[in-house]
């Protein structure tokens, strides 16, 4: 139920909203449209209009002819632009004259900005780490480099792990905000303040959880003030404190999910909202409440015949949150447990992302559909997600979280005791295939792409930090993740599906996997990615409505 859909101010009189069909230019506060079109609005000079469209960057409807290739993003420079070209080259375009190349690269750039004497960007490049099923770059960067040449250097050294999404104070330019995450992988992301720098991360890890959703944090027009979107549970708000990192509180308030926050001249604050039965539109929240400001106009990537429900649970001393969907008339009813994968950062729009198959298709099958989160995604906190990470022994973990929300379930009536299935997803699969190996009220299982069920076979430096260590030198802990001991303890039909060359790494430990189960069948598929298409989730709900039947 996502929109990638954002609301930024452009000076103090007009608002930005920019989806991905187009953008819009409106005023504040009454709401009027001033001008719209295609493609992507960038900042450019006042009275005129810039914006990148299918590679191109255009002003006033004139495409600027000193770029040297496609651009995909761009700021204003004052004469001119700087600009992204070809994902790794950084150029200097200005209106009038020769374009100029100012840096090159190997690896990825992004988010261009004009300084002082200096270009800002941040660069994007890859651990190269083996068995990383989504192969993607997993370290960013700020970087500054002279405008006269020579080689960049980090802009925010004091500040180790990734770093993203950096934003001065309109009052004060030494004092930025930014995104961050000390784990070599792109997960786990808070809010960074360097202030003169000296950094610090002002929100509390269990609440006030910054998302990491793309949208940057944002400062109010006077500096006093920087607001990023947050998480409480699976609900999204707005967070924000004081430049200092003091006085951390919530500006709009956790119900629903708030992203892309934009501060207002004189107070208040918008923000793109939905709730579970309210589609995505632009809202303004004040002291006294929240209010429609805009609608939006492109389409959720999926949205639901009738809305989920919100269901709490606890596990242990834990309140855990997730949804439920159910088909019309009374329980008990069949059960899929669908394990999200990611695992970051699961919020209530149940974004496909982080779904193989669209949640409410079990429901057009007869099933009831629960999708739990559990504390691999941060839900808890940093320290709760570190200790589950590697199955400390006397802590609980996400597989008891899954089991104790079904345990709610059928103890309220919803689910059948006897027709529970489960179905996992990326980090879904290892969580769900510790779940089988442990609940026996689980008739069969299905996985599309499951992530770290052999972690011998997958070492790397992300698991490397995670646990703790190699497998030689915390052996205990590989052995307590690994899925391979538990195999011959799980007696149910076992279904895995695997995307890419069935040689890659990924590949040959699902059918590693598979080979130790008692009862499992191993299906490839060689022309899907991780994210499967569309098409391809329909295929894969298929598949595991009738391996469940067939069960």
């Amino acid at each position: 139920m996502r929109i990638r859909a954002t609301v930024r101010f452009r000076g103090t009189d007009r608002v930005v909203i920019q989806e991905p069909s187009g953008w819009r230019l409106m005023s504040w506060p009454d709401a009027r449209l001033l001008a719209d079109g295609s493609g992507r609005l960038i900042d450019g000079p006042p009275g005129r209009t810039a914006v990148i469209e299918s590679g191109a960057l255009i002003m006033d409807g004139t495409p600027v002819a000193a770029a040297p290739g496609p651009v995909s993003e761009a700021a204003w420079d004052g004469d001119g632009f700087v600009a992204i070209v070809d994902g790794r080259e950084l150029w200097s375009l200005p209106v009038a004259g020769p374009a100029r190349l100012l840096h090159r690269d190997s690896d990825l750039f992004r988010s261009p900005v004009s300084l002082a004497g200096f270009v800002g960007f941040v660069r994007i490049s890859s651990s190269g780490l083996p068995g990383v099923i989504l192969e993607v770059p997993d370290v960013r960067r700020p970087l500054l480099i002279d405008r006269s040449g020579g080689r960049p250097v980090d802009r925010v050294p004091q500040v180790d792990g990734w770093v993203d999404d950096v934003v001065p104070s309109p009052a004060d330019p030494d004092r930025l905000a930014f995104q961050h995450t000390p784990r070599p992988g792109p997960y786990a992301f808070r809010l960074g303040l360097l202030d003169h720098g000296t950094s610090s991360f002002p929100l509390p890890d269990n609440d006030l959880r910054s998302t990491g959703t793309g949208a940057p944090s944002a400062w109010s027009p006077d500096g006093s003030v920087v607001a990023t979107a947050a998480l409480q549970g699976i609900r999204g708000g707005i967070a924000g404190c004081s430049p200092d990192g003091s006085a951390p509180r919530w500006l709009a308030p956790p119900e629903g999910v708030h992203t892309s926050p934009a501060p207002a001249p004189g107070g208040g604050l918008l923000s793109v909202w939905q709730d579970l039965g309210t589609r995505p539109s632009v809202v303004l929240t004040t002291p006294t409440g929240r209010t429609s400001w805009a609608p939006l106009h492109d389409e959720p990537d999926w949205w639901p015949d009738r809305p989920p429900r919100l269901v709490r649970w606890r596990s242990g001393p834990d309140e855990l949150e997730g949804l439920l969907l159910t088909p019309t008339g009374p329980g008990p009813h069949p059960l899929v447990i669908d394990l999200h994968g990611g695992p970051d950062n699961m919020t209530m729009q149940a974004s496909l992302s982080s779904y193989a198959v669209r949640p409410d298709s079990w429901v057009r099958e007869g099933f009831a559909v629960f999708a739990p989160d559990y504390r691999a995604s941060g839900i808890l906190g940093f320290e709760a997600k570190r200790a589950d990470g590697r199955f400390e022994p006397g802590t609980r973990t996400s597989y008891d979280d899954v089991i104790a929300g079904l345990d709610q379930l059928i103890a309220d009536g919803v689910a059948a005791p006897n027709q529970v299935y489960l179905f996992g997803f990326s980090m879904g699969g290892l969580v769900g295939g510790h779940v089988i190996a442990r609940d026996h009220r689980i008739r069969a299982a299905a996985f599309w792409d499951p992530a770290g069920t052999d972690p011998y076979g997958t070492d790397n430096a992300i698991l490397r930090r995670q646990l703790g260590g190699s497998a030689t030198e915390v052996p205990e802990v590989w052995r307590r993740i690994s899925l391979q001991p538990l195999a011959s303890r799980t007696t149910i039909p076992v279904l895995i599906m695997s995307s890419g060359d069935p040689d890659r790494v990924a590949g040959r430990t699902h059918a590693r996997w598979s080979s130790a189960l008692p009862r499992s069948e191993f299906r490839s598929f060689p022309d899907e990615g991780h994210i499967p298409s569309a098409e391809q989730r329909t295929r894969i709900g298929r598949q595991a409505v009738d391996w469940f039947r067939r069960s």
